[in-house]
């Protein structure tokens, strides 16, 4: 299955699936969507207008109870010189330190992506040549599940429409991320909880839009070009004495990054990839609603 779109940034894409691979296995689905996402908000960020990227996923082995899997990112983005390829998982390194401002952090994201790789049995590779592009890429084996009937439905579509009908249409939420998977994806789901909602791609953006209106809670990733999330929270929170609550949304996971986070004027946190019912649990324990 292949398909192809446009990004709002102008940069072409196509998911290439192979149509060999089961319908179902069992994954640590949490821990390859966020790798996934990780991988893609990189080479969106790094590549320009009207260039490519492709997400290709493609069956490398085939047994009775068991399928290996390649996972491929392939940008044509800067590219990364070969002599800073050997560093280029490691937190917070980036091949060109200047582009950390530009483009917002991405090393960490890496080093994340690396660490999470390496738990599921494997390890995150990288081809890359400078003003070519890159290729990220891993294999996965995973154990062949029993089919799944058609009309079950999963506990989590369940208790999603049961909170539908608990949620009132006055709630307003503003979202700051400079990731358009993660924006894609919570938008969704406030749109299905019958939630308002704005974007924004960096702090200061998110700051422009607390002078313009006023939310219920704020979303606020950590790493973001031109302003990051604790950058913009001590100014709304010191500067303008902002009493929203201010959530961090990021995939920083560290040891010491949650009490971070709240040192610095944050109410709370969650993580990314985000699960549904958590994002649920804050929005119920910051509104009240």
């Amino acid at each position: 299955m292949i398909l192809k779109g446009c990004t709002k940034k102008g940069i072409n894409y196509s998911f290439n699936i192979d149509e060999k691979i089961a319908d179902n296995l069992y994954v640590d689905i949490h821990k390859l969507k966020q790798v996934l996402s990780n991988l893609i908000n990189n080479a969106i960020k790094f590549t320009d207008k009207d260039k490519r990227i492709n997400i290709n996923i493609n069956l490398k082995n085939d047994s009775n109870n068991k399928q290996t899997i390649l996972f491929e990112v392939k940008d044509e983005g800067l590219g990364i010189a070969i002599d800073k390829q050997s560093k280029i998982f490691e937190a917070f390194t980036q091949a060109d330190n200047s582009t950390t401002r530009k483009f917002g952090g991405t090393g960490l994201g890496l080093n994340i992506s690396a660490a999470i790789v390496e738990l599921l049995g494997a390890k995150l590779q990288l081809n890359s040549e400078e003003n070519i592009g890159s290729s990220f890429f891993f294999e996965l084996e995973f154990e062949k599940a029993q089919d799944v009937k058609k009309d079950e439905k999963t506990q989590l579509d369940l208790d999603l429409k049961e909170e539908i009908k608990n949620y009132n249409q006055n709630l307003n939420i503003l979202i700051v991320d400079d990731n358009q998977i993660n924006l894609l994806l919570i938008s969704e789901v406030l749109k299905r909880l019958n939630i308002k909602f704005v974007l924004a791609q960096n702090g200061q953006i998110a700051i422009d839009k607390c002078k313009e209106e006023k939310f219920d809670i704020i979303l606020m990733d950590i790493n973001m070009p031109i302003m990051n999330g604790i950058e913009a929270t001590n100014i709304l929170k010191n500067e303008f004495k902002l009493q929203t609550p201010i959530i961090a949304l990021t995939a920083n996971s560290l040891e010491g990054d949650k009490e971070e986070f709240l040192k610095n004027g944050m109410n709370d946190y969650l993580s990314k990839p985000f699960n549904i019912n958590k994002l649920i649990d804050i929005i119920n324990k910051f509104t009240n609603k």
